[in-house]
Order: structure tokens, then sequence, then C-alpha cells
């Protein structure tokens, strides 16, 4: 198709033996326009091998990178006030690792989540929304629902892995940390990630068609936390001993150190 042809024009282009210096010859015979084109449709591994041909294509390959991120972020403004970070989270945005993560994992979101609670964030999606928790535990509510944290990076997939439903914990958790960085979700970032996406464009992941549900990694009184079932009336937030096997299953997470673009898991740039 259409598509395919960029891809091949980028192989056949990139086959060829281009240093640095030749490159300032050849360049200028393409125009930019195709070799812009081109760059749209080249995957991680050859916009790195072209940002080390020449200034030009290093320029152009960081700036498709950069775009392809911007297209999955979601920033602190989706927030309001007082959670509104006016910028400052560029100083951090992990927008290297995200594109490197974005060709092995699927359907990524990377959101920024600030220093809010599971409690307020139920109330302030209530607030804007009108919807919450139409059902959240109680003892979530009291052993962790007025903790925060640092604003940090989060990104998070925006279904769960396929083959982790109807599984027990210990396999789908095996899953998520096969991809390095991640792990099953925390309850609080999990709940952002989904909210965020919500308060940023309506969609509810995580949600009623089909009935889904991704454990987290608090468990309580021996049973596993899980988060989802997003449907019009608002999310769940529960234990797994309530839902059927088949609507449970688990997504993946890389969480980011607070005002660093560096993760806390064992992925590094």
């Amino acid at each position: 198709g259409s598509a395919s042809r960029p891809c091949g024009s980028f192989r056949l282009i990139m086959n060829v033996d281009l240093t640095a210096s030749s490159a300032a010859v050849v360049l200028p015979e393409l125009p930019s326009e195709l070799w812009a084109r081109v760059f749209s449709f080249a995957d991680a591994k050859s916009l790195a091998i072209a940002s080390c041909i020449c200034r030009a294509w290093r320029s152009e390959a960081l700036r498709v990178m950069e775009r392809a991120v911007r297209e999955i972020t979601i920033f602190s403004g989706v927030w309001g006030e007082p959670y509104d970070e006016k910028g400052k989270e560029w100083e951090s945005w992990p927008w290297k690792q995200a594109f490197i993560d974005m060709q092995r994992m699927p359907d990524l979101m990377l959101v920024r989540v600030p220093k809010i609670s599971i409690v307020a964030m139920g109330q302030l999606v209530k607030e804007r929304r009108g919807v919450g928790y139409p059902f959240i535990w109680d003892r979530i509510v009291a052993q962790h629902g007025t903790q925060v944290d640092e604003p940090r990076w989060v990104l998070m997939t925006g279904d769960v892995l396929a083959g982790s439903r109807n599984q027990p914990y210990t396999e789908p958790k095996e899953m998520a940390r096969r991809f390095e960085g991640y792990d099953v979700p925390t309850l609080r970032e999990a709940i952002a990630c989904i909210f965020a996406r919500f308060l940023q464009d309506g969609a509810r992941h995580f949600g009623d068609n089909p009935w889904t549900y991704t454990r987290c990694q608090e468990n309580m009184n021996s049973l596993q936390t899980v988060v989802g079932g997003f449907a019009p009336a608002g999310l769940l937030v529960y234990n797994v001993l309530h839902f059927p096997h088949d609507e449970v299953g688990v997504a993946a997470m890389r969480k980011f150190q607070a005002g660093s673009a560096e993760d806390l898991g064992s992925g590094r740039l």
C-alpha cells in the first residue's frame, strides 16, 4: 500500500553508505519534502541511524520522534488548578524513552500524574465531568485514599495485556515485567492515567465494552486490588473477588522518578 512505499524508500536511502561528508553532497539533491516525508514512516532504529548521518537529518529525526510522543502525552494542564504545572513538566518529559517503548508496547499513554490523592481525583472528575467512583472499596479509601506523591511521569498501556485475562496473578504479573522497566500498575497512578485520558478527550479506557479491569500491585486482606469497568456511571476501584476472571487482566506501567526523565525500573536510556 501507499504506507509501505515510504518505508521502502527509507530503507533504500539508508542502505546507501552515507558518511557525514558525503551526505552534504547527496542531501541537496533530495527534495526536503521527500526525506521529511520518509522520516515520518521510519521506525526507531532507522531514525537512530539517520540522526547520525548529518545535522539536518538528526534535526528531522528528533522532530519526528518528539511529535509522535507528543500525540500520546497528557500534560498537567488537563487537571486544572492547582495541579497545572504550567509547562514546568517539560523539563523532565521522557520523550526519548517513550518513543523507544512505543515501538514495542501496545497503545501507550504518557501521563503527568499530579500530587493528588485517590479520593481527590474522584472528587475532581465528579465536579468536572459528572462522574467519579460509583463504588470504591472502603479499605482502599482507609489505607490508600489520601496518600499523595510528588508529580511524576508515568507510561501505561491503554488496555490489559493480551493473554492476561482469566489468569492467576503470578502469570500476568510476569507478563508485565517481561517489558524492561515495566511492572503491574499501582492504584493511584493507574486511576490517574485512566482519569487523565477521560478528562482530555472523554475516552473511557478499561471500560465496559468489553468489561475490563486491571489488577494493581496493592494487596489487601489477601485480595488483589483492581481498577476499571469505566462505564458512564464512573470508574470502579475494588478487589478481584467481585469480578469474573475473564474481565480481569493486567496493564503494564513504567514510572519515572519525580522531577526526572529517568525511570524507576531497570530500563535506562
